[in-house]
């Protein structure tokens, strides 16, 4: 048994249809009538979807077996973390059930076992999550060329000689124009490049602080 994205399995037509029967007999209260299909879909040797095990946890907390509805609740957590669509119910049900399996046990929350920060990565507002960033060149701001540094502009550069004196000749780095284009940029003269606040990532760490939930004091 395995989770995680959904792939092109020889069962996967099977899996949609009985998480379609697990979905419907557990919104109209028919956990007896779950449990059948719950059984079928955790024997395919294929992937699961990450939601299976919150029905799982679900179906056994209704039919009082605690300690194996604890342990498909916690996986489910762990699986999808808290932005997931079952989080909230999730936490309830594993709040109860830690409270009625060891009452005597001071718990934790099992989102971020009780350190409160939560370490998460986002997308780069920079750069919308591409790594590289399409901006106003800041290197030509915009104009798509630079001063050549060889001539100054001028086009041609000047050369002494001993007897004949000033000399001058094309700058064969701009080519006479006096300038060059930019290295940095495109032709429409934005930046294409490493984006500098997520390194190229496209994400950076961000942290903020869990609630606990129910299991806050």
């Amino acid at each position: 048994m395995a989770f995680g994205p959904k792939k092109k399995m020889p069962h996967q037509v099977t899996v949609g249809i009985l998480m379609d029967s697990i979905q419907t007999a557990t919104y109209q209260e028919d956990f007896d009538a779950a449990i059948f299909p719950l059984r079928d879909l955790f024997r395919r040797d294929t992937i699961l979807p990450d939601e299976s095990t919150y029905y799982l946890g679900w179906v056994l907390y209704e039919q009082k077996r605690d300690r194996g509805s604890l342990r498909a609740l916690l996986k489910y957590v762990e699986l999808t973390g808290d932005s997931a669509a079952h989080f909230d119910h999730s936490i309830e049900m594993i709040y109860e059930l830690s409270h009625r399996l060891y009452p005597t046990i001071t718990h934790t929350c099992p989102v971020c076992r009780q350190l409160g920060p939560l370490d998460e990565t986002i997308d780069c507002e920079l750069c919308q999550g591409q790594g590289v960033t399409d901006k106003p060149c800041l290197t030509c701001r915009g104009h798509g060329e630079l001063l050549c540094s060889h001539c100054q502009g001028n086009g041609v550069v000047v050369k002494s000689g001993q007897y004949l004196g000033q000399q001058y000749a094309l700058c064969t780095h701009c080519q006479g124009d006096g300038a060059i284009d930019c290295p940095n940029c495109d032709e429409d003269h934005n930046h294409l490049g490493t984006c500098h606040k997520c390194a190229g990532t496209g994400q950076y760490p961000k942290q903020r602080v869990c609630t606990h939930g129910p299991y806050a004091e």
